[in-house]
This record gives structure tokens, C-alpha cells and sequence, in this order.
């Protein structure tokens, strides 16, 4: 026999043996099936995604459908394998139950049927034997779809019950998992949310503690400097600066140097929050000393950050010196980034030279696209106008406002332009004492922009208008339960 006729009938008997196999072994049977199914709904999801035209209602329905029917033929064909005869396929049964059910759980919670994906989980965790980073996931998982639904004690039990299982939060391989990593530091921020202080203040105790064991080293580097960074954020959040500035130390390389941005930050919290100045200058020359090659790019942001710290300190010619330089040999950042030409106005404002700064003030607003320092600014001439008797002057202004503001929102739908703008126009609102309507618009950012610093800084004012100007308590405490639902994602909920 020729060698390629002995390699093709070597092929179509192993082929042959593969076949028997499978149809003399049940275990080995009912895995392929689930295998089967399990690609086939697998193919239909990756469709949905790739092809626009199936991203709608019906063809999400398909899929589906296609993840509910193998997730409830795992569930009756893994009770027909036997864990001790067959200990490799009962696993391989195992996981692709749990995969197939964490993808039904998701398509569940991506059409916002929480209580759905909840009963998903829960049968999940009930029938199968799971491994100790799925079990985990899964109770993270069924934490969020109860947090959605606003099962809010079950979700809080669930988090918790997934941090326990999972401690420290690494994988077979010592990394990160970070679907479970991110629960402590979830749930003081959805206790910040909820205005529970007590429970805030325990959380954070509790988070404090879980990041601060990883920090120590124990289980390895990298585990060490997420959890120092966690611990960054966290102080910093509850206005713990010099907690936050301490962890911000430990981001360091392996040969010992400060982290850039570590540093950066570091900077920034000794010049705003705790007007350490001096040490703020000296950090940020370092930086600039240390830049090189397209690094260089970070000279203007170091050389405006560093004229605000001047400004502090009354140094005024010496802050507008370093803006003249930014301008000078930066022209590009300058023309569009308004924050220099704010300080160079401030800095006469705060000289003292009013008819300069209001030259500097106004030709912000003549020449900058709209951000929050155009904003802003039309809203602070026009007090001063009404401050120096000019009525007329100040009614302009709020009337261009009010008009800047409304076209910003169209130019900018859906982006973080129109949250900044809903917001000014609110705070216009609220000068008109106008409340209700500018209760509602704040509402309307937090409910189109969740999770993100605009919604959440939209919701605690117009809770604030509700409660003092409204005299409305419960719709109040309704707006924040409801905001909270929405902060499921372990990513975006910075308080």
C-alpha cells in the first residue's frame, strides 16, 4: 500500500474508532451533543454581533432560544453522567453548562429581563458542581441581575458570597480576576450612592482590608500594584489624600521608580488638596525632566498643571510666562484646549486687572468650542455684570447661554457634551429658580449617562433640589434606588 493510501485509510479508521467510541460511550455521547449545540448557538451569537442586520429583537430572540435550549438540555443530560465512571466528561458537562448558561444570563440581561437571568444562575449553582472562580463569577453575576432588578439586600449577599468563595481573586495562574476583584470597591460606592453612611463606612473598612492584604506583596506583583492602585482611588474618593498619596507610592517598576502618572497624580493631589505646593512644583519638573522622544507631547499639560500651582501661590506673571510658553511653542493645545486661556484670565482677575481679565474672559468665549470652561465663564460674567449694575449686559449673556447650552446639546447628543450641557442649562435653570424644570433635566443625565461622573453628579443635585427646594422627599429616595439599579457594570461606579 503507497504511503498516502496508508495515511487515508489510518484517517477513516480512526475516524471510525472516534464513532463507535462516541456511540458506545454515553458520557462521551451526550458531551458531543452539548459540544454541538454548544458551537451552533455559539455561531448564531457571533453572527448577531458581526452582522448589523441581525442586531435586532428577532435575531437576538434566535439566539437566544438557541442558549435557552442547550442550557436545558446540559441540565438533564449532565444528571445522565456519572462523576466517578466518567470524571472527564461529568466536568467537560460541567462547563459547558456553566458557559452556556453565563451566555444566557447575559443575552437575559442585555433585553433587561434581570429576574430571568437571576433564575438562570441560581439553577446554575444548584445543579452543578462548579469550580471555585465560576462559582464565584456566577454568584457576581447573579449580583449584578439582582442589583438591575432592585433585590438590593440579595444582590449586596450575592457580591459578598462571590468575594468569600474567591479570596484572594486570582486565577490557576495568579492573575487577576476582575469581575470579582472589583466587588469590594463596588459595594462602598453603591453604599455612598444609597446615602447608607454606616454601611460605607463599614465597606470601606472591609475593601480597605481585602485590597490592603493584596497590596502587601503575598501574591505577587502584579495582584499588588492593581490592589495599591485600588487603594488610590478608594482614599481618594472619601477624601483621604494622603492615604491615597501613600498607595500611589507603592506604584512603582521592578527596579524601584515611581510610576509616571503615580507621580503625576501624586502631584496633583499635594497642589489641590493639600496645598503642599512646593513638593507639587518639584514633582513636576522632575517629570518634565525626565521626558523624551514623543513623551515631550506631555511638556504643555506639565507646564500648564505647574502655572495653576503658581497661580496658587500668587506668582501671577510667572504662571502667565509658562501659558506664553505653551502658546508659543504649543499653539495647537493652546487654540484648543481652553483650560490656558481660562488661567491667563484668571490670573488677571486675581491681580487684580478686571478689564484685562474680561478681555481674556470674553475671548474664550468668542473662540473656544463649547466645553465646561465656555460654560462656565457665561455664567460667571454675567453675575459680574449683575454684581457692577450692568442688567442689560448680564441679561445678554444668560440669553447667549441659554442659547450656547441648547445647541451644544444637539451638537452633541449622546456624548458627554450633552450631559455638560443639560447640566449648565440646569444650573441656568436653578438661578431662575425655576426648580422643577431643573430637577427634570438633571434627571434626564443621570438616567441617559449612568455611571459616569455627569449622571452621577446630575443625581445628587436634583435629589438635593427635590429634598430642600421641592419639599419632596420620596421622589428622592426613589430616584436614588432607581439610579443605583443601573450602576451594575464593577467598572464605572466611581462615587
Amino acid at each position: 500500500m503507497k504511503p498516502l493510501s496508508r495515511m487515508l485509510s489510518g484517517t477513516v479508521l480512526l475516524a471510525g474508532l472516534t464513532v463507535l467510541s462516541c456511540a458506545d460511550n454515553h458520557a462521551v455521547r451526550i458531551r458531543y451533543q452539548a459540544e454541538k449545540l454548544f458551537f451552533e448557538a455559539d455561531r448564531l451569537m457571533q453572527n448577531a454581533r458581526i452582522r448589523p442586520e441581525l442586531n435586532d429583537p428577532r435575531a437576538l430572540a434566535t439566539v437566544r432560544n438557541a442558549y435557552d435550549e442547550l442550557v436545558r438540555f446540559c441540565m438533564t443530560a449532565i444528571d445522565s453522567v456519572s462523576p466517578s465512571a466518567n470524571p472527564i466528561e461529568y466536568r467537560e458537562m460541567a462547563s459547558l453548562t456553566h458557559r452556556s448558561s453565563i451566555r444566557l444570563c447575559q443575552l437575559y440581561f442585555a433585553t433587561h429581563r434581570y429576574d430571568s437571568c437571576a433564575e438562570v444562575i441560581a439553577r446554575l449553582v444548584a445543579k452543578v458542581p462548579l469550580e471555585t472562580q465560576e462559582a464565584a463569577g456566577a454568584q457576581v453575576l447573579m449580583g449584578q441581575a439582582l442589583q438591575a432588578s432592585g433585590t438590593l439586600d440579595s444582590a449586596f449577599a450575592c457580591y459578598r458570597r462571590g468575594v468569600d468563595l474567591l479570596n484572594p481573586p486570582l486565577d490557576g495562574k495568579g492573575e487577576i480576576v476582575f469581575n470579582v476583584f472589583n466587588v469590594p470597591a463596588h459595594l462602598v460606592s453603591l453604599y455612598a450612592q444609597l446615602g447608607d453612611s454606616l454601611k460605607a463606612d463599614e465597606a470601606f473598612a472591609q475593601a480597605s482590608g481585602y485590597y490592603g492584604a493584596i497590596a502587601s506583596g503575598k501574591y505577587g506583583a502584579r495582584p499588588a500594584l492593581a490592589s495599591s492602585a485600588m487603594l488610590a482611588r478608594l482614599n481618594t474618593d472619601r477624601g483621604n489624600w494622603n492615604a491615597a498619596i501613600a498607595a500611589l507610592e507603592k506604584l512603582v517598576d521592578s527596579s524601584g521608580v515611581l510610576n509616571r502618572d503615580a507621580k503625576l497624580r501624586i502631584a496633583d493631589l499635594r497642589a489641590a488638596e493639600l496645598g503642599d505646593f512646593d513638593m507639587a512644583i518639584r514633582y513636576y519638573d522632575e517629570l518634565l525632566a525626565d521626558l523624551k522622544g514623543r513623551d515631550t507631547m506631555m511638556k504643555p499639560v506639565l507646564f500648564f498643571k505647574k502655572s495653576l500651582v503658581l497661580l496658587e501661590m500668587k506668582q501671577y506673571e510667572t504662571a502667565r510666562q509658562l501659558l506664553v510658553q505653551i502658546q508659543t511653542y504649543y499653539p495647537g493645545y493652546f487654540a484648543t484646549d481652553p483650560l490656558p486661556q481660562y488661567t491667563k484670565a484668571r490670573s488677571f482677575e486675581s491681580e487684580g486687572n478686571w478689564n484685562r481679565a474680561e478681555t481674556e474672559y470674553k475671548y474664550l468665549i468668542d473662540n473656544y468650542p463649547p466645553s465646561e470652561q465656555t460654560f462656565s465663564t457665561l455664567l460667571y460674567l454675567a453675575d459680574q455684570y449683575t454684581k457692577m449694575g450692568r442688567t442689560i449686559e448680564s441679561d445678554k449673556l444668560l440669553e447667549q447661554a441659554r442659547q450656547t447650552y441648547d445647541q451644544a446639546a444637539v451638537q452633541g447628543a449622546g456624548t458627554p457634551l450633552e450631559a455638560l450641557a443639560l447640566m449648565y442649562k440646569s444650573e441656568l435653570l436653578r438661578r431662575q429658580q425655576q426648580w422643577r424644570p431643573s430637577a427634570e433635566a438633571l434627571v434626564a443625565v443621570s438616567d441617559r449617562f449612568p455611571g459616569t461622573e455627569f449622571g452621577r453628579n446630575a443625581l445628587i443635585t436634583a435629589v438635593n433640589v427635590y429634598r430642600q427646594k421641592l419639599n419632596d422627599p420620596a421622589t428622592a429616595d426613589s430616584l436614588v434606588r432607581a439610579y443605583v439599579t443601573k450602576m451594575t457594570r464593577l467598572d464605572e461606579d466611581r462615587i
